[in-house]
């Protein structure tokens, strides 16, 4: 609900970045609004592509430390064979 004018905040202005009501829509007329739900649906999608991008990193940092592992013991295991 807007607390300005206890209305249904329906619209999002993409300038401010925050819901507008109808009647705040004339304080955002130079602004590009769109609908609530509209901007909802791209900011779950671009969520949901971060989300997996994140994912992916983790992924590849965790190989990555396999990796060193299994380097590092394979190091210890040439020194103790060259003693």
């Amino acid at each position: 609900m807007c607390k300005k004018h206890d209305r249904l905040l329906e619209l999002f202005c993409q300038t401010d970045q925050v819901c507008v009501c109808l009647v705040c829509m004339t304080d955002h007329k130079s602004h590009p609004v769109v609908p609530l739900k509209e901007e909802y649906d791209v900011k779950t999608a671009q969520l949901g592509k971060i989300e997996s991008e994140v994912q992916q990193m983790n992924q590849e940092r965790q190989q990555k430390a396999s990796e060193d592992q299994r380097y590092s013991k394979t190091q210890q295991s040439r020194r103790r064979t060259e003693r």
